[in-house]
């Protein structure tokens, strides 16, 4: 399988997510925060991008800066979240997010 690497933004998602993905052959690169997952995503090596949580920048921020810039538009963007509402959903297409799953608040 060819490596691929993903950006995990969340402990809580890389805890559960960190070994699985690691024994089917990804790299995974965690980032602590939207900062550092905005950081990580401009240095080039990520195939697809996937995080939960809210906190600044949202999910749908850092898709948004994502998306506005040549290098990075065609990452793919899974995002984990609680917001659930028809317009959170319409937000998300707004921001080219590939999918969205709804997790429990």
């Amino acid at each position: 399988m060819k490596e691929s690497s993903w950006l995990l933004m969340t402990t809580k998602l890389t805890r559960t997510a960190l070994p699985l993905l690691s024994a089917e052959g990804y790299e995974v690169v965690c980032a602590a925060n939207g900062q550092e997952a905005l950081a990580r995503v401009d240095s080039g090596s990520i195939d697809l991008a996937c995080w939960s949580g809210d906190a600044r920048p949202t999910g749908f921020e850092i898709c948004q800066g994502m998306k506005s810039k040549p290098e990075t538009r065609l990452i793919p963007v899974i995002l984990l979240t609680s917001l659930n509402s028809d317009a959170d959903r319409i937000h998300g297409i707004l921001c080219a997010l590939m999918t969205s799953s709804t997790s429990p608040k």
